[in-house]
């Protein structure tokens, strides 16, 4: 390459492009006006120091005078060589910093070097961007929380967080559609989704992107999981955030579950002679029901009835399974016109089975006398202590509402 190969401070081609002439020492001896811009310097200011004096670069790490020294004992080939690229601190004029990458190209006649050209490029914003994209790829890193992006087109965008990966129980979802992997098995949601995004893609407000975003799916099931959802509107992305809700739910669902049982247990201990008498008459209903001709619309009528009078019953009695059971066994009688009683049968047994092992054989005899004052020999030891204060609190409503002819004889009971 010869001199008059580049002219630096004359070619219209180079205007856009930093570049910096030096001798074969380092010295500068031209700079263009692209870098003049860039650094604040006038070329008088730059020509005739050494380059280490506006570029950051380690004593061990002269890589203009390592090319000459190589060139001179002929460790490289001139002919050959295609430069060297390079990050490097450069200062600026006001004493402030950033970053180039220069590209260093020898200029060589008679196979010595006789200049560098040195082409600069500014690498501050890219590789400040390059630092923030860090910096959030750690915070994804490490939040527990699935956090990903997705474009209008439903494509998962470059950053996410790890923990959608444990989620989905996948190794990637970058470049992946969203709707595959949340909406998979439920059709109904996908459409409501899809609706809901081209709604708010198309709205022109604020309040009417709010109001179709309010439609978005909240909560979804994948295989055993449960996923709630929330969303957050960018210009044409959406942030979503995603939990894994599964334990909270099974653990609200038991709460709930237990608590029914609770007020189960109470209702049928404060009559259990009653539930006795209904448990008995029900079961003697279940097996008539093998008997009964659902093609008689006078008989499959008195069934459906005597089927709500159970269902209202064991409402009262705050049964756990068997009202849900009952209420299936309506519909079935609706729209199959007969039902089986296998059903019905598993799922009383279960509410039968959860109040002998909450109240015990010898709390429930305890019961069928409390109300008549009778001497008592078998305290309540066997509830549990959560048992023991709704039962308590049941038998201190019901003595304030019916009353008791023995205030003293119920009071040693309860206390």
């Amino acid at each position: 390459m010869k001199n008059n190969d580049l002219e630096i401070n004359n070619s219209n081609m180079l205007e856009d492009i930093s570049i910096v002439e030096t001798n074969p020492k380092g010295i500068i001896t031209s700079v263009n006006k692209s870098y003049k811009l860039m650094s604040g310097y006038n070329e008088d200011e730059l020509r005739g120091i050494h380059y280490t004096d506006i570029w950051h670069i380690g004593k061990d790490d002269y890589f203009l005078e390592k090319l000459t020294n190589e060139a001179d004992t002929k460790k490289v080939n001139l002919n050959n060589h295609t430069g060297y690229k390079k990050e490097v601190l450069a200062l600026k004029k006001d004493k402030t910093t950033f970053w180039i990458e220069i590209f260093i190209t020898p200029i060589v006649e008679n196979n010595i070097i006789c200049k560098y050209i040195i082409i600069c490029k500014d690498k501050t914003k890219e590789l400040a961007d390059k630092n923030k994209s860090n910096k959030i790829s750690f915070l994804l890193d490490n939040t527990k929380e699935g956090l990903l992006l997705f474009d209008k087109d439903f494509i998962i965008k470059e950053n996410y967080s790890k923990e959608c990966l444990n989620i989905f129980e996948v190794s990637d979802i970058f470049k992946k559609d969203i709707r595959e992997i949340l909406f998979k098995e439920n059709k109904t949601d996908l459409e409501i989704f899809e609706t809901s995004v081209s709604n708010i893609l198309q709205a022109k407000t604020s309040r009417a992107k709010e109001l179709f975003a309010s439609f978005l799916t909240s909560q979804i099931k994948i295989k055993d999981k449960i996923l709630s959802l929330s969303y957050k509107i960018l210009d044409d992305s959406f942030l979503v955030t995603i939990l894994d809700i599964t334990t909270k739910v099974k653990l609200a669902e038991e709460a709930t579950r237990q608590h029914k049982i609770h007020e189960m247990a109470v209702a049928v201990a404060s009559n259990k002679k009653e539930f006795s008498k209904i448990e008995s008459e029900f079961m003697i209903f279940l097996e008539s029901l093998e008997y009964v001709d659902f093609e008689d619309i006078e008989k499959k009528d008195e069934v459906s009835r005597e089927l709500h009078t159970y269902k209202s019953t064991f409402l009262q009695k705050k049964m756990v399974y068997i009202v849900d059971a009952i209420h299936k066994m309506e519909l079935d009688l609706r729209e199959k016109g007969k039902i089986g009683t296998t059903y019905l049968i598993e799922e009383f047994a279960k509410d039968i089975t959860i109040i002998s092992n909450t109240l015990g054989q010898d709390n429930l005899i305890f019961f069928d006398n409390i109300f008549s004052f009778d001497k008592v020999d078998s305290p309540i030891y066997n509830v549990e202590g959560t048992q023991i204060d709704n039962l308590y609190n049941q038998l201190k409503n019901y003595k304030i509402e019916k009353g008791a002819k023995d205030d003293k004889a119920l009071d040693k009971l309860l206390h």
